[in-house]
């Protein structure tokens, strides 16, 4: 018994802890860019298409913007 009368408590970490909920991850590829100084771009898939984000790189001033493509077709290049 501890000084109170009771039993001391059980150490921290061995009480059962419930599962924790896990976060949404959001993934980004780092995408090739050339011909518009030192911009950097990245996409993330999401449901129907990606998000799409482009910064410069010195003061990450940027934007972002949806390219809806269903089937994730899009290899994050641009066209000839």
């Amino acid at each position: 018994m501890g000084p109170t009368g009771y039993p001391p408590p059980p150490p921290p970490g061995s009480y059962p802890q419930p599962p924790q909920p896990q976060k949404p991850l959001m993934i980004w590829e780092e995408l090739e860019s050339a011909g518009g100084g030192h911009l950097a771009v990245r996409r993330a898939k999401v449901p129907g298409g990606w998000l799409v984000y482009a910064s410069n790189g010195y003061h990450h001033h940027g934007g972002m913007s949806f390219y809806p493509d269903p089937e994730h077709r899009w290899n994050g290049g641009t066209l000839p």
